[in-house]
């Protein structure tokens, strides 16, 4: 290893790729003697991709994928655990550490896996004196940090990701109380704000009982603006000690109403000299200028063919994508759903006085439903595409327009399309649709 990193410059990708294999051949064993590594990096893992929702991950999760295509490639099956957060792998946390935003006296006094010394698998949670105005969290990173990872002054590639949570999705989870008196628990995320700011928004909080508590909270509306961490809180009102188990937790499918409004509405102290903010780098952009428009939402330029903008994450299945678009200058411009990546998604546009319904799949694209459709240079157009089971449509302004069944992509991230062009956005909105509309 030190021959690996010494041996020219940037060589980090060296002392990775030796320890892939050095764990691959000494196995978990191998982790446990020596200086110890998995706690100061807790499981956590970038996937950096087009498909920003992927990007935050951890090594259990990548584990599944792993497993899951090893199986495919012999003909078998692989059933991983449904929840994203399961702890099933020996000392997995899955990401989870103490809250380094943590408010007040923490009380937490340790963190690990139950099944270092039981056959269930869970994130143990110890505390240590909970008493009123002393409480213990953890919590889990969903986006970005403020600052970069690495040490001040040294190389750093920029983390491209969309959040992996979004407000009004549902939270489910299964806690473990160990005790005849246990401590209360709640759910929170922590927010940007539209000065890029860290926000705390708590839910109300439950009461635990000995057993296995089912537990589930919708997380709050964060008014279009990206969550930095999900994570749980528990309190007291008298003094306690002990410990209770997070056996799994999970967020699922497209957020009942994530709206963005205006630049104005997400960041009301935004300027025309001062356009940074943490709400557009939530999106990962393949076009070559995607930026905060002080006087709409987005601006979204692309020269060539295929310029992409996505946010959201594999698992929003059926939804409604919609935006007003100012038809500028394009050769085509429009919205995109279930993205999987930026080359393969469906996509509903508008161009040379045509509305057409697409389907791409790498470097091919199929034309699924179109129809002529005229509108004035400059128009602002309200469009919405629709996914639900394998019924797709496009509507521009409220009125239906294109309409096609498919069956290639069932789910994925949404946002927009621009071709040769340069087109303002006012607004973005994804909202979960029933199947009413695939029946």
């Amino acid at each position: 290893l030190s021959i690996a990193v010494s041996s020219g410059w940037d060589t980090d990708c060296n002392a990775g790729n030796l320890g892939c294999f050095n764990g691959i051949r000494l196995g978990m064993a191998a982790f446990d003697q020596g200086p110890d590594y998995r706690t100061p990096v807790a499981d956590l893992m970038y996937v950096v991709g087009a498909d920003g929702g992927e990007c935050l991950s951890d090594a259990v999760i990548e584990t599944r994928r792993i497993r899951r295509t090893a199986a495919a490639l012999r003909g078998e099956t692989y059933e991983a655990p449904k929840a994203r957060f399961a702890f099933e792998y020996p000392g997995s946390v899955q990401g989870f550490t103490a809250c380094p935003l943590h408010e007040g006296p923490q009380a937490l006094s340790g963190l690990g896996n139950t099944n270092d010394a039981s056959d269930e698998s869970g994130l143990e949670i110890r505390y240590t004196t909970l008493a009123r105005g002393v409480t213990a969290s953890v919590s889990v990173p969903t986006f970005i940090d403020p600052k970069p990872r690495g040490r001040s002054e040294t190389s750093y590639f920029e983390v491209l990701a969309s959040p992996s949570i979004y407000g009004t999705q549902t939270l489910t989870a299964s806690v473990r109380a160990f005790a005849d008196e246990n401590p209360k628990l709640a759910f929170y995320v922590i927010r940007y704000d539209g000065d890029g700011n860290l926000e705390k928004i708590a839910g109300e909080p439950f009461a635990l009982a000995r057993g296995v508590n089912e537990l589930t909270w919708r997380v709050p509306d964060v008014g279009g603006l990206p969550i930095h961490r999900v994570g749980l809180e528990l309190s007291s009102d008298t003094r306690l000690s002990g410990r209770v188990a997070l056996l799994a937790m999970d967020w699922s499918g497209a957020p009942e109403a994530f709206v963005m409004g205006t630049a104005y509405d997400l960041s009301p102290n935004i300027t025309p000299f001062d356009i940074s903010s943490y709400w557009v780098k939530s999106f990962v952009s393949s076009a070559k200028h995607f930026a905060p428009d002080v006087g709409s939402t987005f601006s979204l330029s692309h020269p060539e063919a295929n310029g992409v903008a996505t946010t959201g994450t594999r698992d929003w299945a059926d939804y409604t994508v919609s935006s007003t678009l100012t038809m500028d200058l394009h050769k085509a411009a429009g919205l995109v759903a279930r993205a999987r990546g930026h080359r393969r998604y469906y996509a509903g546009v508008l161009g040379d006085q045509t509305a057409k319904l697409l389907r791409r799949t790498d470097d091919a694209v199929e034309v699924l439903a179109e129809i002529p459709f005229a509108y004035a240079e400059n128009a602002k157009l309200r469009l919405d595409l629709t996914v639900d089971g394998n019924a797709i449509a496009f509507a521009v302004d409220g009125r239906p327009l294109l309409s096609a069944t498919d069956a290639a992509y069932v789910s994925g991230g949404a946002g927009f399309f621009i071709e040769e062009g340069t087109v303002p956005a006012t607004g973005f909105a994804v909202r979960a649709v029933s199947s009413a509309m695939a029946a």
